[in-house]
């Protein structure tokens, strides 16, 4: 098996960053710009979002972004089926990372 390698393969690009910090920064900066050049091009956007632990901390980076967030359409990848203000609710994660 050849080993992937930093880089664009045929269908992912491999980003390797130096930390969890500098990763997160850098999702959310491709994230933001996909979604500035969706919205460059329509009126809307939408965005699937995963939760769990791994990306709160991008979701905080992206949620400082200076988008049009009246533009996009958040959708919820993966809830779980408990109430919205369950501590392990994604919509709760979500309101507390992405939309604080």
């Amino acid at each position: 098996m050849t080993p992937i390698t930093p880089g664009s393969t045929t269908r992912y690009r491999l980003v390797v960053a130096e930390s969890p910090a500098e990763l997160a920064r850098q999702t959310a900066q491709a994230l933001a710009s996909e979604l500035d050049q969706v919205l460059a091009q329509r009126d809307r956007a939408q965005i699937a979002l995963a939760g769990g632990e791994t990306p709160k901390a991008t979701y905080r980076l992206l949620g400082q972004q200076h988008l049009p967030w009246d533009r996009v359409d958040v959708l919820l990848g993966d809830e779980r089926w408990v109430p919205c203000d369950d501590p392990s609710s994604n919509a709760r994660m979500f309101r507390e990372t992405l939309m604080a």
